[in-house]
């Protein structure tokens, strides 16, 4: 658990779980070295189900004011967890130049448009995002003295009702407002995606610009789309931006390029994957999809037995990945004891090495 209030006691973690099966002494709340409270918790369910359970229908709810963050946890993880103190994370020191402002403390009835009003009161306001289900928001303004204008004249103000807290943010790249602007990309960045959406949805909304790729991580809440073209990118980003999808606006900014990658060495090719396959092995294969360019075996092995339980017994060599033209292909197969363990196996299916999920699916021959 991640967002705690700093006042957050064993009780209100149980009383968040009502409900659920919570092992005895399962609840563990984090602190720092110095003894203070980290915000930060280990809650030990009594079977992965429960587990699963609580994360799909907590996720997000809230303790108090705050919103709460669930991650997976391995049980040795829950019996360590107070073993050694968290370290507290260092603070960037307050900016004293940003052309961006941070108002706290909104009345949940605060729009984007009633934040606008409220600062253009000290004028220059440029853009407003208001943070959906959150007590804040960012005011973008014409130059940093503006912004630096609305702090003086606007803190401690009430907007709808609240006294809001308002200082300078932390600009999001680089210091003192030079905040990088992506000016040509052949990609969009697609937000405030709702859950409902399905890449099809997405496929019809950009259907007219030419896309070439469109990516969607399941469950997070956005998406990056390519195109033939920057242009078709720049058109796509204007004529889409604040349209409504499911019933939510979603934003589509350009997305920055990405920078020439190191592919790493050059392997040698393997013979196509279906090769490996027989009637003797191919009922107890999985194949894997979506593999980072650096994955190797050994990545795969520490993916599969650390998210899916009893499958330590796999080594390097029940692992093939693919290589094509020199380089990891994406694709990997893992040959298990048998078809039952193939069945448990799927679960692994949408879990991420690094940043990227995987796909995990059943192995098949060819004709």
């Amino acid at each position: 658990m991640r967002g705690l209030p700093w006042s957050c006691e064993e009780a209100d973690v149980l009383e968040f779980f009502e409900g659920f099966k919570i092992c005895e002494d399962g609840v563990k709340l984090g602190v720092y070295e110095d003894g203070r409270k980290s915000g930060n918790a280990c809650v030990n369910f009594e079977t992965p189900e429960e587990c699963a359970r609580a994360k799909s229908e907590k996720e997000g709810e809230r303790i108090g004011h705050r919103w709460i963050n669930l991650f997976p946890a391995r049980a040795s993880e829950h019996e360590s967890y107070l073993d050694v103190p968290e370290v507290k994370p260092e603070r960037p020191a307050p900016p004293t130049e940003s052309d961006v402002v941070f108002c706290g403390n909104l009345n949940e009835e605060s729009t984007a448009e009633s934040m606008k009003e409220f600062f253009n009161q000290a004028g220059g306001v440029s853009n407003v995002r208001r943070m959906e289900g959150r007590p804040f928001g960012f005011v973008e303004f014409e130059s940093m003295d503006a912004a630096a204008a609305a702090v003086e004249q606007l803190s401690g103000q009430e907007l709808d009702g609240n006294m809001v807290r308002i200082n300078l943010a932390q600009p999001k790249r680089g210091g003192g407002g030079n905040r990088e602007v992506v000016t040509e990309s052949d990609t969009c960045f697609v937000g405030n995606i709702d859950g409902a959406v399905e890449e099809e949805d997405l496929e019809e909304l950009f259907d007219e610009y030419d896309y070439s790729e469109i990516r969607m991580p399941p469950g997070k809440g956005f998406a990056f789309v390519s195109f033939e073209t920057n242009e078709a990118a720049a058109k796509a980003q204007t004529e889409c931006n604040g349209k409504e999808l499911k019933g939510k606006a979603i934003r589509v900014a350009l997305a920055k390029p990405k920078a020439p990658r190191d592919d790493g060495p050059e392997l040698e090719d393997t013979k196509p994957l279906s090769t490996f396959l027989n009637e003797d092995n191919v009922d107890r294969a999985i194949k894997l999809r979506g593999l980072p360019f650096r994955t190797t075996a050994a990545n795969v092995l520490e993916f599969c037995k650390s998210n899916c339980e009893g499958l330590d017994y796999l080594e390097e060599k029940d692992v093939v990945m693919e290589v094509k033209e020199g380089k990891i292909s994406g694709f990997a197969l893992v040959f298990l004891k048998d078809e039952e363990e193939v069945d448990k196996a799927l679960e692994l299916d949408h879990k991420e090495i690094g940043t990227r999920w995987v796909g995990v699916s059943v192995a098949e021959m060819r004709e």
